[in-house]
């Protein structure tokens, strides 16, 4: 359905992606689209434990993405230095989701995240000059955390 509309075009899946993702343009944007196929109408927080991991990272990812917002003090500020840095950053040819090393769409994003704690009321471009301040003189490979970790109902991290 998507192919025949008028306005998407270069559509392609992502065949090596973690998650299911299809990609294309709609109407002049760029457009990443998880996919993910699940018999249940509502994913239960720990029965997805013995489900395929291929099927559980989209849902997951939006879980993240969900749960990651929630910390935020402002989003717009957030969502803003953040397309700052991946147009830097792919600009400079450092932003990548398939090759380890480089920013990619998650760990930039909790990067950004952190920041945006730490200076909830600042603009964002202040926001993106105390990113490169922060972790260039962050201590590695301490975690960057945006919560205290908490004991899943399983024992597992969360």
């Amino acid at each position: 359905m998507l192919a025949e509309m008028l306005e998407s075009e270069e559509l392609c899946p992502v065949l090596d992606a973690h998650v299911l993702v299809m990609k294309f343009k709609f109407n002049g944007i760029s457009i990443d689209l998880l996919f993910a196929r699940l018999e249940l109408g509502v994913i239960p927080e720990i029965q997805s434990c013995g489900m395929l991991i291929s099927r559980l990272r989209s849902p997951i990812g939006c879980r993240v993405t969900d749960e990651i917002l929630h910390l935020l003090p402002n989003i717009w500020n957030f969502q803003t230095t953040l397309r700052c840095l991946r147009f830097g950053a792919k600009r400079r040819g450092v932003y990548s989701i398939q090759v380890a090393g480089f920013l990619g769409c998650r760990n930039s994003a909790l990067l950004i995240a952190c920041i945006c704690q730490l200076y909830p009321n600042a603009l964002p471009s202040i926001l993106l000059s105390r990113f490169f301040r922060v972790y260039c003189q962050w201590r590695w490979p301490n975690p960057v955390l945006l919560c205290p970790i908490k004991e899943g109902s399983r024992g597992l991290p969360m």
